[in-house]
């Protein structure tokens, strides 16, 4: 592997000092690993090719099947190191499909309910329920508008940098941390707009645009929370 600036060279490890099969290496490596798994068997496999080929030239010079991949894993690089370098490359790609998947889904949300607002015959209503149900709606309206500004930035600096975060671990967790933080508020501010809505109307639940938006709502909701939970699994 080639050394990164600012992180530890690999240690080489001397023909015949433990190390394991290539079969071997890349178990203990695919165990240490978490993240989109088509990308993770990509890495996986560019590295088995890699592995392969260096073990090939051993062999050409008259090493044993065993002792090729011994030195061909010896040459790749501690296992702590390579771990730690293609977790990182892990990382950005959950934080990146993360930050796609907010950055389109919570704007949805907004066009959704303001589809069925528009659609939707309201009837009479007190105007001490009307300022709650517009409150807790302004409310709800706040937060995503709060959380749409934050995803779309980051994904332009995801989209701009290789590596957007100094420590991408860290990034991807700080991230899924919000989204999962913005959809509780969104969500709980949305519960108590139905719940308020009870009080005037059960027809108006019924209406078939707040019926379609609440399908709709809790759809993005639950996968929008899927993806951000990827994001705070942690590395092994």
């Amino acid at each position: 592997m080639n050394s990164v600036p600012g992180r530890p060279e690999p240690r080489r490890a001397a023909p015949g000092d433990g190390a394991p099969s290539i079969d071997g290496y890349l178990l203990r490596l695919r165990d240490r690993l978490t993240g989109p798994g088509r990308v993770r068997d990509e890495l996986l496999s560019e590295a088995r090719d890699g592995l392969v080929d260096v073990a090939e030239a051993y062999r050409l010079t008259g090493c044993p099947d065993a002792e090729a991949e011994r030195r061909a894993v010896a040459d790749f690089g501690d296992l702590d190191v390579v771990s730690a370098e293609f977790q990182e490359e892990l990382d950005v790609v959950q934080g990146r499909r993360t930050a796609l998947h907010a950055s389109a889904g919570l704007p949805l949300l907004l066009v959704v309910w303001q589809l069925a607002h528009w659609t939707t015959p309201w009837p009479a209503i007190e105007p001490a329920w009307a300022d709650v149900i517009r409150a807790l709606g302004y409310g709800a309206d706040a937060v995503n508008l709060v959380a749409i500004g934050v995803v779309w930035y980051v994904r332009l600096i995801a989209d701009h940098r290789p590596r957007p975060f100094r420590r991408p671990s860290r990034g991807r967790r700080l991230l899924g941390a919000f989204v999962l933080a913005a959809l509780g508020c969104y969500t709980a501010a949305m519960t108590l707009s139905a719940a308020a809505a009870t009080f005037v109307s059960w027809e108006l639940l019924l209406a078939p645009a707040v019926a379609a938006a609440t399908v709709v709502t809790v759809t993005l909701c639950l996968l929008l929370a899927v993806s951000a939970r990827r994001c705070l699994i942690r590395s092994r």
